[in-house]
């Protein structure tokens, strides 16, 4: 009787290391894909602000242009929308 309870503590015992250990490969792969995963939210979030500075300057760009495009046409039709007309 006595031996058969020292066989099951050792197993127990052999149980419970294995179990650490797989607990700590875990926690560790864990840890490496969180840490993966923030960096690659911040690389995607650095390309994303990129994107949207130049999708802003973009932006910017078009609406001076329209704003160009409005004064011109403003000075070449007359009040009713038409052209001017041509006086001989």
């Amino acid at each position: 009787m006595r031996q058969a309870d020292q066989h099951s503590q050792q197993l127990v015992s052999i149980a419970k290391k294995n179990a650490d250990q797989i607990v700590a490969q875990a926690k560790a792969q864990g840890d490496q894909l969180l840490t993966d995963t923030k960096n690659e939210m911040e690389r995607l979030q650095a390309a994303a602000q990129r994107e949207l500075g130049e999708l802003t300057k973009q932006k910017e760009s078009i609406s001076s242009y329209l704003a160009q495009i409005r004064q011109f046409l403003s000075t070449q039709l007359s009040p009713t929308g038409e052209p001017p007309r041509a006086t001989a």
